[in-house]
């Protein structure tokens, strides 16, 4: 059984968007990445998905610059682990060759996203060589279809570039450190030695708090560890969510929550008459966090140059010295102070994009949040809502005894 074809993509003429200074300016590329936008100070506003893209072009053996220089380039930030639905990337193209380089591109935005559901992709292509008339395109479909709409817009139909095919690995120029093959082993390593930290750090809260109990009969030292041991349960949960770690952590965080209520008891914190859930494992249980949107000056933690120029590539991992050293922060770990790594010794590390400025758009609710903790952290209850579960004994103002968790478990509750 043949599969089905695609569904042919959204092409629409617009008016011109690259001048004629624009194209003597940058006579000597093959394509020039537009900005989507300005800012009051006149920075170029980029979408996301071009923060990598202009070293991966000139990595497959493109000449490509962005429209603004270094410095006056903001990206899209979005901390949301769910990826948007419409990738969107505009292109001035000034050479024949340009033209598959804008068909190499929609074959890495597609390799970028294989992980998650099909997405739709949008170009908006602007033909500014010299000798035509500047006629602006915008191309949206599934990323086939915009591939095909690329190759039957393009004025001088040209041979597949070979050098690059659309599924080909990505070409690495020299980035000053060896390479170390992909570095997806070392995000595996670092999200599970997130999650055992806190872990760690939540078993220790709880053991401080039995032998505080023994030893003092002063309950409230011994509370207080107790609790700040259930926050760092419901953080390793944050970090553990989607992972083999998910279930046994909820677990035992549900079994260190028993305990607390058990032996020390739990209220809803009130303030006044107004009630709020803050208990940060109820609160864990529902499954929620929040997003930041806005336009951000992104840095590379390897060499601290601008991410969208320097030559270093996601999913590589690359030979780097330990320490902070001369960034002031260590390649490896990215901590200031307190890191085990020396200098005098290499390690494996992959890049981190690192943010020095961010324009906030917008905040925005979320079922999984980019940072994992990245949660809500109280929430308010209506005194209806306790009068209907309390009854005519309810009065507003009163302590109110939470016996959540002495219940059995109901299970993570996902929006």
């Amino acid at each position: 059984m043949s599969s089905a074809s695609p569904s042919p993509a959204v092409v629409r003429e617009g008016a011109d968007a690259v001048t004629s200074g624009l194209v003597r300016a940058f006579s000597d590329v093959d394509l020039v990445i537009l900005p989507v936008g300005q800012d009051e100070e006149g920075r170029g506003l980029y979408p996301a998905d071009t923060v990598f893209l202009g070293k991966n072009l000139r990595a497959a053996g493109y000449r490509v610059a962005y429209a603004d220089p270094p410095g006056r380039r903001l990206f899209e930030a979005r901390k949301s682990a769910v990826t948007t639905a419409v990738a969107s990337v505009a292109l001035g193209l000034l050479t024949n060759a340009a033209w598959d380089g804008a068909k190499w591109l929609v074959g890495w935005i597609r390799r970028r996203r294989s992980g998650g559901n099909p997405r739709e992709l949008e170009i908006q292509i602007t033909d500014a060589r010299p000798d035509s008339s500047r006629t602006t395109w915008t191309v949206r479909g599934e990323p086939t279809a915009v591939t095909s709409a690329i190759e039957r817009l393009r004025p001088i139909p040209a041979a597949p570039l070979s050098s690059a095919p659309d599924d080909a690995p990505l070409p690495v120029t020299s980035s000053g450190f060896a390479q170390a093959g992909p570095s997806d082993d070392l995000l595996d390593k670092h999200h599970q030695q997130d999650v055992d930290s806190r872990l760690a750090s939540a078993r220790a809260g709880i053991v401080a708090a039995r032998s505080a109990l023994v030893a003092d009969a002063d309950s409230s030292a011994a509370e207080g560890k107790a609790r700040e041991a259930l926050s760092a349960y419901a953080s390793a949960l944050n970090w553990a969510e989607d992972t083999d770690l998910e279930d046994a952590v909820h677990q035992e965080m549900d079994r260190a929550a028993t305990w607390v209520r058990q032996t020390f008891g739990c209220t809803v914190a009130r303030e006044g008459e107004e009630y709020f859930q803050r208990c940060p494992v109820a609160l864990a249980h529902t499954r929620v966090g929040l997003s930041v949107g806005g336009y951000a000056r992104k840095r590379c933690s390897l060499c601290g140059d601008d991410l969208s120029e320097c030559p270093h590539l996601p999913g590589v991992a690359y030979l780097v010295p330990g320490g902070p050293g001369d960034l002031g922060w260590c390649r490896v770990c990215l901590r200031e102070q307190g890191c085990e790594h020396t200098s005098d010794q290499t390690y494996r590390a992959g890049l981190v994009s690192t943010i020095v400025e961010m324009t906030l758009e917008e905040v925005s609710i979320v079922a999984k949040p980019a940072q994992p903790d990245a949660r809500l952290t109280s929430i308010s209850i209506s005194a209806d809502d306790l009068r209907r579960a309390l009854g005519d004994r309810f009065v507003a103002g009163m302590e109110v005894s939470c016996d959540r968790c002495l219940n059995a478990c109901t299970g993570l509750h996902r929006i």
